[in-house]
C-alpha cells in the first residue's frame, strides 16, 4: 500500500477517435482512458492527469466540475466511459517557475487537491451548531481545516494507511510480476478501519494501549463513531489481548465496515459488520499473506474479506482485470460489488481494480 498521487504529471500514450463525436478523442495515460478536446493534445505531450475520487479547489481553469461540486469521477459520455481529468501544464504556471516537469512527478499538494473519502472522516461524531458554524467560517475565509478535538494524526509508523494503487497506475510491475501467484478478495464498499495494540507502563506495571484508526485519522479516545463502535461490538481490544497472550505478539488488523449508514448500506445489513483484509505482526514487522491472515481471524471469530480467486499476476491483461472487476458482491447477490483487491501472495505487493460498472451504478443511485 502506497500514497496515492491525485494530481501527477503524465505522457499522453494514445488518442483515438470516439465513433459519432468528432469534437472530442479518447487519450490514454497510465492505463486511463479519458475524453479530452480533440487537437487540444497529441501523443507524447507531457500534461497534468487528475485521478477519479478527487476533491478539487475551485478554479476558473476548470469551472465546468462546479456542477458536479468540484469532484472528479467515473463519468458515461460519448457512449463510452471516462475516467479522471487531464489538464495542460500551464494550468498551474507559477510551479513551472520553480521546478521542471518530470514523468511522475507528484502535484496532489501543489492543487490542493483532497480524497472524497476524506470528506466522510467524522462520520457519526456528534458536533454542535457552532462547532459545524466555526469550521465552515474556517475553511471558507481562511482555508482552514480543523480536526476533531479527539482525533489525532494516523500512525504511519506502524502501518500504511489502507489505499492500493489502481491497476491503471502500475502497468509496468504488472508486467514483471506475470508468472507471480497472487489472491483476488472483493473490495467492499465501506469505511476504513484499522486497530491494533501496543505495549505501554501505567503506574510501573505493563499495560496494553488500544489504536483505534479511521482511514486517516487516529482516535486514541473513545468517541461516539462509527470506528469505536465497531471495537465494542466485535470486542476487539481483547480478542487482539487474547492473541497476544496466546502468542506473545502484537497484532494490528485493517479491515471495511460496511452497514447502516454508510455508503448507502449497499449490501443492506442492519447494523454494522467487519471484514478484515490485512492483519501486520507489530512484534516481527511481517505482514501476513491470506492464509495466515484467514486462521489467525478465525481464531479469534473476526470475518475476512471474501476470496474470489488464487491466479497469476499475468491471467488478466490491464483490460482483462478491469473487467474481472465487474460482478455480483458475495456479501448480497443483488447488489453489485466494487471491485476486487489483487495481493501477492507471498508478499506486500497489491493493486486495486475498481469496478468501472459499479461507479457508474453507484453515482446514479440506483
Amino acid at each position: 500500500m502506497s500514497e496515492r498521487k491525485f494530481a501527477s504529471v503524465q505522457v499522453i500514450t494514445a488518442l483515438n477517435p470516439i465513433d459519432g463525436y468528432d469534437k472530442v478523442e479518447m487519450a490514454t495515460v497510465l492505463g486511463w482512458s479519458c475524453i479530452v478536446q480533440k487537437d487540444q493534445f497529441k501523443v507524447g505531450d507531457s500534461v497534468i492527469y487528475i485521478e477519479v475520487d478527487s476533491k478539487m479547489p475551485p478554479r476558473k481553469e476548470y469551472d465546468f466540475l462546479e456542477k458536479r461540486n468540484w469532484k472528479v469521477k467515473t463519468l458515461k459520455m460519448c457512449k463510452t466511459i471516462s475516467q479522471g481529468l487531464i489538464l495542460p501544464l500551464d494550468v498551474l504556471p507559477d510551479i513551472w517557475k520553480k521546478k521542471k516537469a518530470k514523468e511522475g512527478m507528484d502535484l496532489t499538494e501543489d492543487f490542493g487537491i483532497t480524497h472524497i473519502d476524506e470528506e466522510k472522516e467524522d462520520n457519526n461524531v456528534k458536533k454542535s451548531f457552532l462547532e459545524r458554524l466555526w469550521k465552515r467560517i474556517l475553511w471558507k475565509f481562511f482555508k482552514v481545516k480543523l480536526r476533531n478535538k479527539m482525533s489525532k494524526t494516523f500512525p504511519k509508523h506502524l502501518v500504511s494507511e489502507t489505499d492500493e494503487p489502481n491497476v491503471q497506475t502500475i502497468g509496468r510491475e504488472l508486467d514483471k510480476r506475470k508468472e507471480d501467484g497472487c489472491v483476488v478478495t472483493e473490495k467492499l464498499e465501506g469505511q476504513s478501519a484499522t486497530y491494533g495494540l501496543q505495549l505501554t507502563r501505567k503506574w510501573f506495571k505493563k499495560a496494553f494501549k488500544f489504536i483505534v484508526c479511521s482511514h486517516h485519522v487516529l482516535y486514541p479516545k473513545k468517541t461516539n463513531n462509527n470506528w469505536w463502535n465497531v471495537a465494542l461490538q466485535f470486542d476487539i481490544e481483547n480478542k487482539l489481548i487474547e492473541l497476544y497472550k496466546r502468542t506473545g505478539n502484537l497484532f494490528i488488523i485493517q479491515g471495511e465496515i460496511i452497514g447502516t449508514g454508510i455508503q448507502r448500506n449497499i449490501y443492506k445489513i442492519a447494523g454494522f459488520d467487519f471484514y478484515v483484509f490485512n492483519v501486520k505482526n507489530l512484534t516481527t514487522g511481517e505482514t501476513l499473506n491470506f492464509d495466515d491472515m484467514l486462521i489467525l481471524m478465525n481464531s479469534i471469530g473476526l470475518k475476512v474479506v471474501p476470496l474470489l480467486n488464487r491466479v497469476k499476476f499475468g491471467h488478466h491483461d490491464l483490460e482483462g482485470w478491469l473487467n474481472y472487476a465487474d460482478g455480483m458482491s458475495v456479501i448480497n447477490h443483488k447488489t453489485k460489488r466494487e471491485g476486487v483487491v489483487v495481493r501477492e501472495e507471498n508478499g506486500t505487493f497489491s493493486f486495486k481494480c475498481k469496478s468501472r460498472d459499479y461507479q457508474l451504478w453507484f453515482e446514479k443511485g440506483e
